[in-house]
């Protein structure tokens, strides 16, 4: 059974940077607010509800995944550079 999937939102971690402008470990996202158009023309209400379940249940595992890492001491309270 085949599937396809689109992105609708790109998410990542700056590593390096040499120019200034993003510090290491900030957080970068970008919405591609095209196809999030697309996808809400398409899909309506049930889109919209399936997007917002959607952020609130990655927010839900990002939140349980910090606090297993912080009770398990994983968490440094200082940048360690790579």
């Amino acid at each position: 059974m085949a599937v396809s999937r689109q992105a609708l939102i790109d998410i990542s971690a700056i590593t390096s940077c040499d120019s200034g402008l993003y510090q290491i470990g900030e957080i970068d996202f970008k919405l591609r607010v095209e196809d999030l158009e697309h996808y809400l023309k398409k899909y309506g209400t049930k889109g919209k509800e399936e997007l917002l379940l959607s952020f609130s249940f990655l927010a839900h595992r990002m939140h349980q995944l910090v606090e297993r890492m912080e009770k398990n001491g994983q968490i440094p309270t200082k940048y360690k550079k790579q």
